[in-house]
């Protein structure tokens, strides 16, 4: 059985890979679409190409922890290619962590000049959701393989103790 934390660990996967692709494809959109060719508007599109790539990191280090999850819970010890794809996956998650941080302040300081914007507000608190979201699931990835060892080990030493019993 597993425990409540891995259930939600695998939902949250989920919840961020939808909303990082969507996210991300939404970005992309914002990027291709210029009416316009003035410096500003390439620098804004740059920015988008940024951001949105931000979001896929976000979406791929969700699909290597539903596959990793898939193939190796909750008793098989992370080993080879399996295992540098999950040090990749927690690597991406920082990435997307550090980036969750750098747009809660920056979308919080626009509020600071701004605070009438309800549209901010709201890009405020998906950026903490999403921040929230991908500490839990970092928090996660660094205990996956500690998890997956004790669960081995308890499985092979049941199996060595039931050798010999009466059934």
């Amino acid at each position: 059985m597993i425990s409540l934390k891995w259930k939600i660990y695998r939902i949250i996967n989920y919840v961020l890979l939808i909303s990082g692709a969507f996210i991300f494809l939404r970005f992309i959109e914002l990027a291709t679409v210029n009416p316009y060719h003035l410096s500003i508007v390439d620098y804004y599109r740059m920015m988008n190409i940024l951001v949105s790539l931000i979001f896929l990191l976000m979406a791929v280090q969700s699909i290597i922890n539903l596959v990793i999850m898939a193939k190796n819970f909750p008793d098989k010890i992370l080993t080879g290619a399996k295992n540098r794809w999950h040090t990749l996956a927690t690597i991406l998650n920082g990435i997307s962590l550090s980036f969750m941080i750098y747009g809660c302040f920056g979308v919080s300081f626009e509020m600071a000049d701004d605070p009438d914007e309800d549209g901010l507000l709201i890009l405020l608190l998906i950026f903490i959701a999403l921040f929230l979201s991908t500490l839990f699931v970092f928090i996660c990835q660094v205990t996956l393989k500690r998890y997956l060892q004790r669960n081995s080990t308890n499985l092979a030493n049941s199996m060595i103790d039931s050798i010999g019993t009466d059934v």
